[in-house]
């Protein structure tokens, strides 16, 4: 047993080969008792710990058990506290639209008499960094790879300096909402700093003529950080590439003609003394640890002497705790031996044994050089051929390191992030061996046409060696150029020179596969047959580029990736007690953290994850984004030389018969125009040779290691993006292109306040996972047989292809015969397509699932913006489909127990159809079944295969397996079950929206409310449907006679008759449950004429009429009206709040942050907005952001988009930046705000749900609003389900968000006329909803067009706040030109404008001008009312009690 702070040193030394976060909430150390397990799983609700019944118990059953009402659990308690905390937001301010953070290289200081929107202007642009600025620090980034051009980019990193360092930021005030908090150092970073010290560094140890110039840089940059003058201080990685820097001095590895002498230069900087070094660290409360196991240190032997030196400065300053554990380092480096838990495996599947599976293949018609025939073959599509490749490596890498042990598994997971490129070429390279070897080459010329597959192959590795070459010459060119003691310096053009760092940052094969493989994959892609536009294309190259040097860690990896885990591991010896590895998840500290912390109720920077993830931030490399002209720009370059370079020879066929081979080459890509909507778009077109060979399948890039399982628990989530994988960086959320997304999640990450979110992902992503043998085995004998089965689909398509009947010339209905075959055929076409592209997706996840057949494997998870957790692998995950979630288990197996055999058999139920009944008739159902359930389980292919015939078939199977192996137990409650239970919410949304609004009735419909038997939603629809129908079929009656009736009331009377008896669930279900989530009437419609066409089919293939294909469109118009009606009566309260929320978007979208709008008052007192009339439009820059109780930030995305023109290589493009916002789609925004709401509560409801199964030692997993744990486990599931939602609802959502708006848009003012015109009139709306506003009675002339919503005042303290706009002129913000060096111009800057595109309302502005209503846009033009004045009162709540939900045994079930 070694002390404690022998421990924390043996994890302290293994940062340095993977620095790993750790989980802020508990992990239990060891499992459950089995046995308790079981007794827990039948005993009363009491022994449950928790107030509420055991769910599915038969009815009375409670009762006789006597389950009396316990007290709360201690996080039962917690919650309600967690949740009754104001919630914490996060402030930014809005971006500026355009050219203003331009401005910010002038260094100008925020002037008192400045203009409040100019100062606010250049105050943003130390938030939102402009592309120009993401150049230079991208350009950084490259010149510092492997010491490029360091000087380059130190001439960069001073202006960069001299810009943002030195940009002001405006006092905080009462009422300045955008500068509540300071900006973050997005560009100018800790990091950034450490990787020009190192680069110093490097350069000294390197150019020995200019050594002391380098090193004295490195001490004035580290004199910067230690006095913060640029805001930026040291960390553990400055202290340790000092202390780095010194051991090389001593050691003479930069050797020094003279001592360093501070005093030769009266501004040279005294270089740091190891006890300087030491007592910085100590004063900034650095663990010594981070700076003595930190990456820049070279090798085990340099940390032990440091840490020897530092020692005796540590006496000197009798500095106790540190030398205790310097004392601990030296003797853990110099000898600190790692053991690894086995884990033990019985299940294990002899890989020899297991079939292969049977690749789809796909018939292409290839011609025949000697006869000019189409001759008929098969080939496997490049992507399966690609996947099968991979994955083979995978398991060949399984026989050489078969062991379970955290080493070999680690060792096995860091393969499978290896870079894809390299296993790519190495692929290619062998598949053209082999074709060369074939012979063909010589005897059919390279043109060849198809007798193996693997023409295509060839050329593409001609094509990859020939790029590889010319990239490798260009770039030596470049280097040549560059150099400064060329005799060709300074030829290069200046874009060449911008480029020519980003050139140098992979290996020129990396390169040329990147761009070959890219560039094919985006073959027919954006609408362009035959070809793909120039800027998706050179866009798409560059992010690739982008995307691999990222992943590949910027260059600056630490020794775990360098180097294999064993062999570093092995440079560390006995030290008494085994550690786990960097991958192994620490059980003991976390099993020390409670769930319940100080950071959970306390979102500081005290609190305990932000506290354990700040050291290690000091192990990140610096990496930099790249601009969309920088990516479009090194594109072009790539692709230009791939079209330089790709060749194909056509051979022309041997009409004559001679025997002579005619054949030209000709180029394989090739420019060229179309035009799109009246718009000429330059687009790139590929030979019609590779086009013909590209039929058999689009051609992608290996299948990449984010796509695949991992072998080990994911890392935890300590930052946006840090987590998850080992050696590769994956995102905390999927931002849609939004830089606002991801500076809302910094902020609120560093401040701590979603330390739960991070958590809950931790926890979703440590779910261990196996594949179900059994049912694996009969989905690849399915497969293999290529039959249609249980939604396989057949290696054959098996439905006939329609012929056309012959018929008389003089046939009449023969055309009409003629248009029915061209519908039915193009049908078929498409079906036929979608069976192969279905057997596609299925061969992946067989592929997949065979690989993984013998291990346990995770799913890492992360975020969309709306705070929805999915898997970030995307082929083979529960979220899936049938077949993958039949294929999948839970890797730990539970007993079942009295109540999991019951909630097995319900499961099955549910899994058949069987899924409205009561619980009790499911399990009866079951046992009737019972000898088709064993039938299905051991003979799913040769028996009477009931299972194939549920709705989710795999599935169904998987628990008759279960059920029937538990049943051949002497004790069935006894067998240890590992298939994940289900428990769904009822149309989860119109749950969410019944409880925030208190509709008992709603309520009643979806389950919140106690109930016999479970409620069914769209059944009551279709029922309230039909009952509106019967109404209309008696108007003839009512009005006297059909003649009677107006030509709109025959239309309705038709199409009831017509729908009368039709209305089924099916038909309205889809519709119900889009509602919640703002489906329009037009939605509906379409949604509607899909189910009755696939009803008339039905009708039809079961010998009855059909509805008439010219009647469905206006019958599916008249259904939907009646349906949104129906639903509309049935959840009011639903509809009241839908109603809220689109007003305050639509509200919020049109505001204008106070800081942007220079107020001034007059000598009366009255407010003055002295923004230019032209800045108004540009000004409404605002999106819809709110926080969910949980404390994430959620930005709604939505913008206008604008292109600009940069020219390239190839041609002139257009792109949009991300890095210039335009000003926000209100219509967007309105419309996504309900439902993205509900999409926030509902994944806040399932991380509570999963932070206390975590807590409880519950196994968990969801799809959304659908909960898996164990069968024994679901009483106790089911109980915090509830408990949680209960909680969330009483903690007054709509209240919080309500004022949430009321403080985050304070001061934030509206343009009066944007509420009020004719083409846009809120008014109504708003005066509907309750808004009133007091204003003076002065403004009653003013403001006429307003009346609805006004209530006039004398009180002129307690009025609205309006203000009027003075007509000032255009600002000259941001005109400046900003001195720059040329290869930056270089990149591309041109004209700017908007995308009118799918953009409805600024088209319909524009439609609409010179028709707007002139008295009123005069009256209200030039005036503002504050935002928070219009936000109506939030809709009255019903009488529905949450509380009522724990008596619904429906709610989840």
């Amino acid at each position: 047993m070694i002390p404690r702070t022998g421990r924390r040193l043996q994890s302290s030394t293994c940062q340095f080969l993977n620095p790993t976060k750790r989980r802020c909430y508990s992990t239990p150390s060891k499992k459950a008792n089995a046995a308790a397990s079981v007794s827990a799983s039948a005993s009363l609700s009491h022994d449950l710990g928790m107030g509420f019944p055991p769910f599915g118990l038969a009815q009375g059953e409670v009762a006789a058990r006597g389950g009396a009402q316990a007290s709360p659990s201690p996080f039962e308690e917690h919650l309600t506290t967690i949740l009754a905390r104001p919630t914490p937001l996060t402030f930014i301010p809005p971006p500026v639209q355009g050219k203003v953070t331009s401005s910010l290289g002038t260094s100008k200081a925020i002037d008192p008499g400045m203009k409040s929107y100019e100062a606010a202007a250049i105050a943003s642009a130390t938030w939102y960094t402009d592309s120009k600025t993401i150049d230079m620090s991208g350009i950084i980034d490259a010149c510092l790879h492997n010491l490029y051009d360091v000087q380059r980019a130190n001439d960069v990193f001073k202006r960069l300096r001299t810009q943002l360092v030195t940009l002001p930021v405006a006092a905080p005030s009462s009422t300045d909402m955008d500068s509540r908090s300071q900006p973050p150092p997005s560009i100018i970073t800790a990091s950034l700093y450490n990787s020009f010290i190192h680069a110093y560094v490097g350069m000294a140890q390197k150019d020995e003529f200019q050594r002391e110039y380098w090193l004295e840089q490195a001490y004035s940059l580290y004199d910067v950080l230690e006095t913060g003058a640029e805001g930026v201080e040291s960390n553990a990685q400055t202290y340790a590439v000092m202390m780095s820097l010194w051991w090389k001095l001593k050691s003479r590895t930069i050797h020094l003609d003279e001592p360093w002498n501070a005093a030769s230069t009266s501004s040279s900087p005294s270089p740091p003394t190891p006890a300087q070094i030491l007592t910085a660290i100590t004063s900034r409360g650095i663990p010594i640890m981070n700076v003595i196991s930190h990456p820049s240190l070279d090798s085990p032997d340099v940390m032990a002497e440091i840490a020897k030196v530092l020692s005796g400065e540590a006496v000197k300053l009798g500095l106790k705790h540190v030398l205790e554990e310097l004392g601990e380092a030296i003797g853990a480096i110099e000898g600190l031996e790692i053991s690894f838990e086995v884990q033990e495996g019985n299940d294990q599947v002899n890989m020899d044994d297991v079939p292969e599976v049977r690749p789809v293949l796909k018939e292409v018609k290839r011609k025949d050089l000697t006869t000019s025939e189409d001759t008929p073959s098969h080939v496997t599509p490049p992507t399966l051929v690609n996947l099968r490749s991979t994955l083979a490596k995978i398991l060949s890498l399984r026989r050489v390191l078969p062991s379970t042990s955290t080493s070999d598994l680690y060792a096995r997971q860091k393969h499978i992030e290896s870079s894809v490129y390299e296993m790519a070429e190495e692929r290619m390279k062998e598949e053209a061996k082999m074709w060369k070897e074939s012979g063909l080459e010589e005897r059919v010329g390279l043109s060849a046409l198809g007798k193996k597959d693997g023409q295509l192959k060839s050329w593409i590795w001609e094509w990859h060696c020939l790029l590889t070459e010319r990239i490798k010459t260009e770039v030596k060119k470049l280097d040549q150029s560059l150099s400064p003691t060329s005799k060709t310096r300074g030829r290069a053009s200046n874009l060449d020179q911008a480029l020519a760092p980003y050139l140098n940052l992979l290996p020129a094969s990396v390169l040329s596969l990147l761009t070959i493989l890219e560039t094919m994959r985006m073959q027919g892609s954006g609408g362009v047959s035959g070809g793909m536009k120039t800027a998706r294309a050179l866009i798409g190259v560059g992010r690739a580029v982008e995307e691999e040097w990222r992943q590949r860690g910027g260059g600056r990896k630490s020794r775990i990736i360098e180097d294999d885990f064993t062999t570093a591991m092995a440079n560390l010896k006995a030290h008494g007690e085994s550690v786990s590895s960097p991958s192994a998840r620490a059980s003991e500290v976390e099993a020390s953290i409670g769930l319940v912390t100080d950071a959970s109720t306390n979102p500081s920077p005290s609190g305990l994850r932000w506290k354990i993830n700040q050291s290690p931030d000091d192990f990140k490399p610096y990496t930099a984004s790249w601009s969309q002209v920088t990516r479009s720009q090194l594109g072009a370059v790539l692709v230009e030389w791939l079209m330089d370079v790709a060749k194909v020879v056509h051979v022309l066929p041997d009409a004559d018969k001679t025997g002579e081979v005619v054949s030209e080459t000709q180029p394989a890509f090739y420019q060229s125009y179309e035009y799109v909507r009246g718009t000429k778009l330059g687009i790139i077109k590929l030979n019609s040779l590779v086009i013909e060979k590209l039929a058999s399948d689009s051609l992608e890039r290996t299948i990449h290691p984010r796509h695949l399982p991992m072998l080990i628990r994911p890392r935890s989530w300590a930052g946006v993006r840090d987590g998850a994988y080992i050696t590769r960086s994956a995102s905390a959320m999927r931002f849609k292109s939004s830089i606002e997304q991801e500076l809302y999640l910094r902020e609120a990450t560093s401040s701590g306040s979603c330390s739960l979110v991070y958590a809950g992902l931790d926890i979703l992503g440590s779910t261990a996972w196996k594949i179900n043998k059994g049912v694996f085995e009969t989905v690849l004998k399915v497969w293999n047989d290529g039959v249609r089965m249980g939604k396989v689909p057949p290696a054959v398509f098996d439905v006939e292809e329609p012929t056309l009947e012959e018929t008389s010339a003089s046939d009449i209905s023969a055309m009409e015969k003629k248009r029915d075959h061209g519908i039915k055929h193009r049908q078929w076409s498409q079906a036929k397509a979608n069976n192969h592209s279905d057997r596609c997706s299925v061969n992946y996840k067989i592929e997949i699932a065979r690989t993984f057949l013998n291990d346990t494997f995770y799913l890492p998870h992360n975020l969309d913006f709306r705070g929805r957790a999915y898997p970030i692998p995307p082929h083979l995950n529960h979220i899936g489909d049938d077949l993958s979630r039949g294929l999948m288990k839970f890797a730990d197996a539970k007993p079942l127990g009295e109540r999991g055999l019951r909630w097995l058999k319900i499961h099955l139920a549910g899994l058949c159809g069987y899924d409205k009944a009561m619980f009790d008739e499911r399990v009866k159902w079951v046992d009737e079944r019972m000898d088709k359930v064993r039938d299905s389980a051991l003979k799913p292919l040769d028996g009477a295969r009931w299972w194939a015939k549920a709705d989710d078939p795999w599935q169904a199977l998987a628990a008759c397996m279960e059920l029937s192996a538990a049943y051949e137990l002497p004790d069935p409650t006894t067998y240890e079950s590992s298939l994940p239970i289900h428990q769904d919410g009822t149309c989860n949304g119109l749950q969410h929206y019944a409880a925030l609004g208190g509709d008992a009735t709603g309520a009643k419909q979806v389950n919140l409310a106690a109930s016999d038997r479970p409620s069914d939603v769209y059944t009551y629809v279709a029922l309230n449907v039909e009952r509106l129908i019967e109404e209309d079929l008696k108007l003839a009656e009512v009005e006297g006679g059909v003649s009677s009736l107006s030509e709109a009331q025959k239309e309705k009377l038709e199409h009831a008759t017509i729908l009368s008896g039709k209305v089924s669930r099916k038909v309205v279900k889809q519709t119900v449950m889009t509602t919640v989530y703002g489906v329009t009437f037009v939605g509906a419609r379409e949604q509607i004429e899909r189910q009755l066409k696939d009803l008339s089919l039905k009708m039809k293939e079961n010998g009855e009429d059909g509805l008439k294909d010219e009647k469905i469109w206006g019958c599916s118009s008249y259904l939907a009206k009646k349906v949104l009606m129906s639903i509309g009566e049935t959840f009011s309260g639903a509809k009241a709040i839908q109603t809220w929320l689109n007003l305050c978007a639509r509200l919020i979208a049109k505001s204008i942050p106070p800081t942007r709008l220079q107020i001034t008052t007059d000598k009366a007192g009255r407010p003055h907005v002295n923004l230019p009339k032209s800045k108004v439009k540009k000004e409404q820059m605002t999106s819809v952001i709110w926080t969910t109780p949980l404390g994430l930030p959620i930005v709604q995305p939505y913008r206008k988009t604008a292109r600009k023109q940069v020219m390239t290589k190839i041609q002139s493009v257009y792109i949009s930046d991300p890095n210039a916002p335009n000003e926000v789609n209100s219509t967007k925004q309105a419309s996504a705000f309900p439902p993205n709401f509900i999409h926030s509560l509902d994944a806040t409801h399932m991380m509570l749900t999963a932070l206390e199964c975590r807590n409880q030692d519950i196994a968990f997993a969801s799809v959304h609003d659908s909960y898996w744990t164990h069968g024994c486990d679901i009483d106790r599931m089911s109980a915090i389900i509830r408990d949680t939602f209960i909680a969330l609802h009483s903690s007054d959502v709509l209240k919080k968000l309500n004022t949430e708006f009321r403080e985050r848009y304070k001061g934030y003012k509206i343009p009066m006329d944007n509420i009020s015109s004719a083409t846009c009139s809120l008014v109504k709306l708003l005066a509907a909803a309750g808004t009133r506003i007091k204003v003076p009675r002065y403004h009653a002339t003013s403001l006429k067009p307003l009346t609805d919503i006004l209530e006039f005042t004398d009180d002129t303290s307690s009025s609205a706040g309006i203000a009027d706009s003075s007509d000032v002129e255009e600002s000259k913000i941001g005109k400046e030109h900003n001195e720059e060096d040329a290869f930056l111009h270089a990149l591309g800057e041109g004209e700017e404008g908007y995308d009118l595109e799918n953009d409805a309302e600024l088209s319909s502005t524009k439609l609409s001008k010179g028709k707007a209503d002139k008295p009123t846009a005069s009256l209200l033009a030039g005036k503002f009312i504050d935002l928070t004045d219009l936000i109506p009162p939030l809709p009255d709540k019903g009488t529905f009690d949450v509380e009522n939900i724990k008596k619904s045994q429906y709610f989840f079930s």
